[in-house]
């Protein structure tokens, strides 16, 4: 294997200390792996990633309309950076394993913040709460016992369950607005359910890969 060697230039700073910079070629591992994390779809992610905790902190200080607003920004982000990627070609398996790091932490967050604002919705479903937790721990542990990295196919189900978690956990928020508790509850189960189905389907695709990948659509489009 050819080992692509940097450029090394010298440069004095302002006391006149000299430093030594390299700077590695397009299209060596080193520029390839600094580039996959640089761009604005895992900008995207990585704030969605730190804006987690406000409406946490909001929920907590019983603030139901602050909350709803700074999870639907969060999740329009979720959105957006999918859209991003693959309009300007910036899919890459470093940034699907951001995203998928971001959507767990929004998912727990949301439902820590529906937990704080109608805890009662929450517990009467949290045998199909329980079911997602179940199901994605074995997906992960599997994937992480088998290619030792976490599971981020971003297949079409899970990207229909994030979509459908975004909108069960708008509506839990919104429940104490005065948005139907049924209504609410309607959307925690479609939620719940997709998103269980679509873990299973992950360990399915684990189970049938012979080595590490991303970005497959289904169990059924795998190379």
């Amino acid at each position: 294997m050819r080992v692509v060697e940097p450029k090394t230039t010298r440069q004095c700073d302002e006391s006149g200390n000299e430093r030594v910079r390299k700077l590695y070629p397009t299209g060596s591992p080193k520029y390839t792996m600094r580039a996959n994390w640089i761009n604005v779809p895992n900008a995207l992610s990585a704030l969605r990633l730190v804006g987690t905790p406000l409406p946490v902190v909001a929920a907590w200080l019983q603030s139901p309309t602050m909350t709803l607003g700074l999870v639907l920004c969060l999740v329009l982000t979720d959105w957006l950076d999918g859209v991003i990627a693959r309009a300007w070609r910036q899919e890459t398996s470093a940034g699907a394993l951001l995203d998928t790091l971001a959507d767990i932490v929004l998912g727990v967050a949301v439902l820590w913040c529906a937990w704080l604002l109608n805890r009662q919705t929450v517990w009467e479903h949290r045998f199909w709460i329980g079911a997602v937790g179940a199901s994605y721990a074995l997906s992960a542990t599997y994937s992480l016992w088998k290619f030792r990295r976490w599971p981020s196919y971003h297949t079409l189900l899970a990207k229909a369950g994030m979509v459908l978690v975004g909108i069960a956990g708008l509506a839990l928020l919104a429940a104490p607005l005065g948005l139907s508790a049924r209504a609410a509850s309607i959307c925690l189960i479609a939620a719940t359910s997709v998103v269980t189905i679509g873990n299973l389907e992950a360990l399915l695709i684990t189970l049938r890969l012979h080595g590490p990948s991303s970005n497959i659509r289904s169990v059924f489009h795998q190379h």
